[in-house]
């Protein structure tokens, strides 16, 4: 069952796992801070999550056709279908969070001397409506690594207009 995280007091007990975990990723390269979060598309829950309780972020139709059009044999093809449908339904998870992210970062950065775990909690809160009945902790990973590399890269950086 995917845990999530659905209030406040939901948020707060992650806050300090959250800014450790980015802390210690924000000295990694580019590279390696986003693998972080793409490497737990291997993760079985995460899979189970997207093959099984994925609330539709957009259209799938035409990343299945075009993966059906291929000259494959019927396993070849379900397989296909499969991880292209994980890496699609990953990518927009991550697309949906990185444009929460922004906005949230946006709106607190000119709130003056503000800390970490404050700057999280807003955004861990504001992305829980954006998957319905709360934000599913395998989800973290993509939220821990768009945090480090705010702490390395800056704002720009990780939201360019």
């Amino acid at each position: 069952m995917t845990q999530l995280i659905t209030s406040q007091q939901d948020a707060d007990q992650w806050l300090a796992y959250v800014e450790s975990e980015a802390t210690s990723l924000s000295h990694l390269d580019e590279f390696s801070i986003n693998n972080y979060a793409d490497s737990e598309l291997l993760n079985p829950e995460v899979q189970d999550y997207l093959l099984n309780k994925y609330v539709d972020l957009g259209s799938e139709e035409t990343l299945l056709d075009s993966i059906n059009t291929l000259s494959l044999s019927f396993a070849q093809n379900k397989i296909a279908g499969q991880e292209a449908l994980l890496f699609g339904r990953w990518a927009r998870v991550k697309a949906t969070i990185r444009k929460i992210f922004c906005t949230v970062i946006g709106t607190v950065l000119g709130d003056g001397d503000l800390k970490w775990k404050d700057i999280i909690k807003a955004v861990l809160l504001a992305l829980i409506p954006a998957f319905g009945t709360g934000l599913p902790l395998i989800t973290l990973p993509i939220v821990v690594s768009l945090l480090a590399a705010l702490m390395k890269y800056g704002y720009q950086s990780v939201c360019p207009a």
